[in-house]
């Protein structure tokens, strides 16, 4: 398990960043990241949004 800590995440603006971060494709489901400041996310609680936080 890994904890990673990133500054603030304002919804579908900053999730792709999270897609693209070089570490992504090598995370693992007991990972954990801890998102210290606004977060933003879930806005309206759509199924993309939804899909994106699980």
């Amino acid at each position: 398990m890994t904890v990673y800590v990133t500054g603030d995440i304002h919804g579908g603006l900053d999730m792709q960043k999270l897609r693209d971060w070089e570490l992504g494709d090598s995370l693992a489901s007991d990972d954990c990241l801890i998102v210290a400041g606004d977060f933003g996310f879930p806005w309206d609680f759509s199924a993309e949004e939804c899909a994106d936080i699980a």
